[in-house]
């Protein structure tokens, strides 16, 4: 039995092919017949790319890190939005310093019709004292107007800005500058 065993060990192949691929030899020849080898598998396809280098086919539409897209009409209500406050903001501004100025300017036409009543030298002289406050008074306003303005102009230049960026990149840019 031992024998047997040596004979079939498992590195060895059996000598005969699988019926399947025999041809029927008649007795009497005895011929080479070459066995036609199988194709080789094909090889496994490839796994998918992973998820971040996958690109999406442009839409015309930025992305937000979300994955919502930003649309046009959306970055224009933004805008929009922003110049409105900006306006709004001035406006309130620009109020402030004309009130100033007519309680002002008001404070010191009493202060003149106070001191009118006395004599014309006193007149001449509140007069010019009235003169050189009022052309203090529109100094001051004209010069915080056109501070205002300028702010308004340099507000306005950021939030175009801010919105052409986000045209290019398709996100908001980060607001807070926490560490």
């Amino acid at each position: 039995m031992t024998t047997l065993l040596r004979e079939k060990a498992p590195s060895e192949k059996p000598a005969v092919a699988p019926a399947s691929t025999l041809k029927k030899i008649p007795s009497g020849i005895k011929q080479d017949i070459a066995v036609p080898k199988p194709p080789p598998p094909p090889p496994p396809p490839s796994p998918p790319p992973p998820p971040w280098a996958v690109k999406e086919p442009e839409t015309g539409k930025a992305q937000t890190k979300r994955g919502r897209p930003i649309g046009e009409i959306e970055i224009d209500a933004w805008e929009k939005a922003e110049m409105a406050k900006i306006k709004e903001k001035h406006d309130k501004v620009i109020s402030e310093i004309v009130s100033w100025a007519d309680k002002k300017k008001i404070k010191a036409k009493r202060k003149l019709d106070k001191t009118e009543g006395a004599l014309d030298q006193k007149r001449a002289k509140a007069m010019r004292r009235y003169r050189t406050d009022i052309q203090n008074i529109d100094y001051v306003a004209n010069g915080a107007k056109a501070k205002a303005e300028e702010k308004r102009r340099n507000d306005e230049l950021k939030v175009k800005e801010k919105a052409n960026i986000i045209r290019q990149t398709g996100e908001f840019p980060p607001t807070c500058s926490c560490f």
